[in-house]
């Protein structure tokens, strides 16, 4: 309603503190400037509204917070002359009684101050060696779980052979498990065990022969002669065979009164000879020579060669010569001289095979 103020020649001070916000949205006033008219801001929220948010404070407890403004008297029967301010579910929850521990009180979307009735539950289950999972009944909770404790069953202790495995048909807790194995005494060494091939002596490592592996060995050898066997491991095959020592085949001794001299002599072969022994001798004029003895078709090995001094002739020597033929073929000349080519007196040659 507009009012009239008539002037009487006096003047109006006006001494008003309120700003737009302390005033209804929409309504006018004056505060100090009476040709100045203002206009309210302050929200009107009605006669109730949705809290903004719901907070917990250590230092204050559970409050509510509402939006600022104005709030009119409330219509309704049954709160005829107070606002209020409405907690929402999204603010406080919807929790119902039977989601709350049984005797615990909350407030939610479902009332204030309501008991739960949410059932506690105890379960035992014994200990076992696999995952075991423990569930509530329908409409409770676990409130305590115990699992038995396992049974001790003390230390254990066996025995197992080489190669072995020890087990215990016992159920529950073991203190301590002692299992003991064979004891090693080999004596054997890597020398004396096949290449390659394994084994443990008396330590428990194990450790690899070096036994050479021979195989099968056979050898020929010559009357007098010796054959060294490698060291190692022979299959049990091998062998080693001596050649025969067969008659003279050919012998030529020259009359020692004769005394006819050779510078060299020659003895050609009638038959072929794969191994054989070549024997020769006679007289020498130097005590320093021996004879020597050489073919065209084969080869041979010296053995032994030697002289023999005769004090009664003066300047003669017997010498005797031992080679080893081999694959001396048919029509071969065996050849017989000094080592420097000095006369011969008498000759005796000897083939054996």
């Amino acid at each position: 309603m507009a009012a009239t103020v008539k002037n009487y020649g006096g003047s109006v001070a006006l001494t008003g503190d309120a700003t737009a916000a302390d005033v209804l949205n929409g309504k006018h006033f004056y505060s100090t400037d009476a040709g100045n008219r203002l206009t309210g801001t302050m929200a009107n929220n009605g006669s109730n509204v949705n809290a903004t948010a719901v907070i917990y404070d250590s230092g204050i407890g559970t409050y509510a917070r509402f939006p600022s403004g104005y709030y009119e008297p409330s219509a309704s029967a049954y709160y005829p002359d107070t606002s209020y301010v409405k907690l929402t579910a999204d603010k406080i929850g919807t929790a119902a009684a039977s989601d709350v521990k049984s005797g615990v009180k909350f407030t939610s979307s479902k009332g204030a101050n309501i008991s739960g009735t949410f059932a506690g539950q105890e379960k035992t289950v014994n200990s076992s060696t696999t995952t075991q999972t423990v569930t509530p009944d329908s409409g409770k909770y676990l409130s305590k779980v115990t699992v038995n404790a396992m049974a001790n069953k003390g230390a254990i202790t066996g025995t197992v052979g080489v190669g072995g495995t020890y087990s215990s048909t016992q159920n529950g807790y073991v203190t301590t498990i002692k299992v003991t194995g064979p004891t090693l005494s080999g004596t054997a060494t890597a020398p004396y065990v096949y290449d390659g091939k394994t084994f443990y002596k008396d330590n428990g490592t194990k450790l690899t022969g070096t036994m050479a592996v021979q195989g099968t060995k056979t050898y020929t050898i010559d009357p007098g002669e010796t054959q060294t066997i490698p060291q190692g491991y022979h299959s049990g095959k091998g062998s080693v065979t001596a050649t025969a020592a067969a008659a003279a085949l050919t012998k030529k001794v020259w009359d020692e009164t004769d005394m006819t001299s050779y510078t060299s002599y020659t003895h050609t072969t009638t038959t072929a000879y794969t191994s054989c022994l070549i024997i020769a001798c006679s007289l020498v004029l130097q005590t320093n020579e021996d004879l020597v003895i050489s073919t065209n078709a084969g080869s041979v090995t010296k053995i032994e060669a030697g002289r023999f001094k005769d004090s009664s002739t003066a300047g003669f020597c017997a010498a005797v010569a031992i080679y080893k033929g081999a694959n001396i073929t048919k029509g071969a000349k065996i050849t017989v001289k000094t080592s420097s080519s000095h006369t011969l007196w008498g000759m005796g040659l000897y083939v054996l095979a």
